[in-house]
């Protein structure tokens, strides 16, 4: 910070983060843990992160509070005795039976299996017990003496700003085991939450539970004006749920506020989409290099006669391909050359009765952040002649390669056609010994094609040794 200066500069505080192995694993903002990778991760320069938009508000109901008011709560020992009434009793199993959602402990329709691919990476079936440390099965009560879960995190921030009294972390521990004992109370017939749960046996595991899809609801609670919101300034999170002003979110130390989604969120531009915007159909094909010359003349044609409305090209697609009637480019990153955005732009708008659009995106990486700062550089750069470079070794190998393999097909042509024909029918060893012959009429080939300043000696044939050589060969590697 500066000192004893009246230029009215306000420099940006910096806090320096604690990290492990270079990822952070802690938000100084909500306190929430992330222990698998960085909670930064989108910020790291050249994240190709999928962009993924919460667009609007639903909540979840276990039941119906009028029924669960009904039922009398009786104090214990150790509890919250008159500081929490009924209705906040509710809230708060609310936001503590919110973990088996938030974890996948949910018993599937028949219809649906939770292995399907749709659900990866957690294509799994979760349950929940009192106490376990077993994969995929979460525990209610902390596994380890010491350690937070979320649930008693939510207990024992409640106890220091909620209530009159203080309760330590034994005694918010012990009602976190009684609201399970006694509370929900599952494996009784009399309990009221009998119903919602589903109860698996496992001769190893004992009892494991999942809750029922049947007692929840979707509402679109936003648009319900008797519905209260509450919002927290430190996570920036909003909620429905509010006991003594503890936010839910796990060791945030901030306060709820009431709060209307409306005005909170009335500029947001994403909610202002998906209002006032109708979605625009899209059907994708990807376009690349590795598709045949057939396949990729199909997808041009589904796209010029409107089947398919959306591209999804590589760079090759920038040289020579006219698509019609292409109106928009959307490019993921900045190009390297301003010959290669006016290339990829170019693309659209190449009939006299259409208008282009192109936009780009730029990605955190110096290169995309420097033509940011200064479109007009990519834009109107400089452009420089074409040119081609034929004494790059990089490209030298590759034609050697090509023609040794060319060579040696046509000798063996049992080994052509299939990865299957070359390399799981000892085509390996037989091109392998092919070289080792030193054909001269493969040297004829190559000498043809050789450029006379390139550093590769053909002479001493060490060249094969890249190709498929036991220690460096690609073929060896592959």
């Amino acid at each position: 910070m500066f000192s004893g200066c009246d230029c009215n500069f306000n420099p940006i505080k910096v806090i320096k983060v604690a990290a492990k192995k270079g990822k952070v694993h802690k938000c100084l903002a909500c306190r929430s843990v992330r222990s698998i990778g960085s909670i930064v991760w989108r910020f790291l320069l050249g994240g190709d992160a999928v962009t993924s938009v919460l667009t609007t508000s639903l909540y979840q109901q276990l039941a119906s509070e009028l029924k669960i008011e009904q039922k009398e709560v009786k104090e214990n020992k150790v509890g919250w005795g008159s500081k929490a009434n009924e209705t906040k009793a509710w809230e708060l199993f609310q936001i503590l039976l919110h973990s088996f959602r938030k974890y996948g402990a949910i018993l599937f329709p028949d219809n649906i299996s939770p292995e399907d691919p749709f659900f990866e990476p957690r294509n799994r079936e979760y349950y929940f017990k009192k106490q376990s440390s077993e994969y995929n099965i979460y525990s209610w009560l902390p596994t380890r003496k010491g350690i937070l879960n979320s649930r008693l995190d939510f207990l024992q921030r409640l106890s220091e700003k909620g209530l009159d009294n203080k309760l330590s972390r034994k005694e918010c521990l012990d009602i976190l085991r009684q609201i399970w004992d006694s509370g929900l109370n599952i494996d009784s017939e009399s309990s009221m939450f009998n119903d919602y749960f589903s109860t698996i046996h496992s001769q190893n595991l004992g009892q494991m539970y999942r809750l029922k899809l049947d007692y929840w609801q979707l509402k679109p609670a936003i648009v319900d004006s008797s519905i209260d919101w509450f919002y927290c300034p430190t996570c920036n999170r909003i909620t429905l749920h509010n006991v003594k002003g503890t936010c839910p979110t796990y060791q945030c130390s901030g306060r709820l506020e009431k709060c209307s989604p409306e005005k909170l969120y009335k500029n947001n531009h994403y909610r202002n989409l998906y209002l006032d915007k109708l979605p625009v159909k899209m059907k994708s094909k990807e376009h690349t290099a590795q598709l045949t010359t057939e396949a990729a003349a199909d997808i041009q044609s589904q796209f010029n006669d409107g089947d398919v409305n959306v591209l999804s090209c590589s760079t090759t697609f920038e040289l020579g391909v006219d698509v019609g009637e292409l109106e928009s480019v959307f490019m993921r990153n900045v190009p390297p050359t301003p010959a290669n955005y006016i290339q990829r732009a170019g693309r659209a708008g190449r009939r006299t009765d259409s208008t282009a659009f192109s936009l780009t995106f730029a990605r955190r990486r110096s290169h995309d952040l420097t033509y940011f700062q200064n479109p007009l550089d990519i834009i109107s750069g400089n452009i420089e002649p074409p040119h081609f470079k034929i004494k790059n070794d990089k490209i030298i190998r590759r034609h050697i390669y090509a023609a040794a393999l060319a060579n040696f097909w046509r000798k063996s042509p049992e080994y052509f056609g299939t990865v299957e024909d070359f390399f799981f029918s000892n085509g390996i060893d037989k091109f392998y010994r092919y070289l080792k012959e030193k054909p001269i009429e493969l040297k004829i080939i190559l000498e043809k094609i050789m450029p006379d300043a390139s550093e590769i000696n053909l002479d001493n044939w060490k060249w094969i040794n890249k190709l498929i050589g036991e220690n460096e060969g690609y073929l060896y590697h592959a």
